[in-house]
């Protein structure tokens, strides 16, 4: 099992990651991941409890990150990902209305990064969100 301890990058980028003394970690930086963090759902199996991104962030997200993947192979699996996940999740009221919601929530100059990310890549989900 291998365990990365990430942090959301805020500010100017810096490509070495976050040194928690306390903890003796470092925590790698990444742009977007407070909003995973603002919209989360519980999971539990087992007597676990797991908190995890809503589905719908999730899909969101990936297209927003797949814009900025330097790997093509990442930004494509990123969009297939959110593409599967989120055409899946507009079949399912409950969560149709929760991207709706959490869409209109997001700042403006992320919605323009999601569109931009599902524009030619799910005409279905752009239909949605436009």
């Amino acid at each position: 099992m291998e365990v990365e301890f990430l942090t959301p990058m805020l500010g100017k980028y810096r490509r070495e990651p976050y040194e928690i003394k306390k903890l003796h970690i470092n925590a790698q930086g990444l742009r977007f991941l407070n909003f995973l963090q603002y919209y989360t759902i519980k999971i539990k199996d087992d007597n676990i409890e797991v908190t995890v991104p809503e589905p719908s962030v999730f899909v969101l997200h990936k297209f927003i990150i797949s814009q900025r993947r330097k790997k093509r192979a990442k930004a494509e699996r990123d969009i297939d990902a959110a593409r599967i996940l989120g055409e899946f999740l507009l079949d399912i009221n409950s969560q149709k209305e929760k991207m709706e919601n959490i869409f209109k929530d997001i700042p403006k100059k992320w919605q323009k990064k999601v569109l931009k990310g599902v524009k030619g890549n799910s005409e279905k989900l752009y239909d949605f969100l436009v």
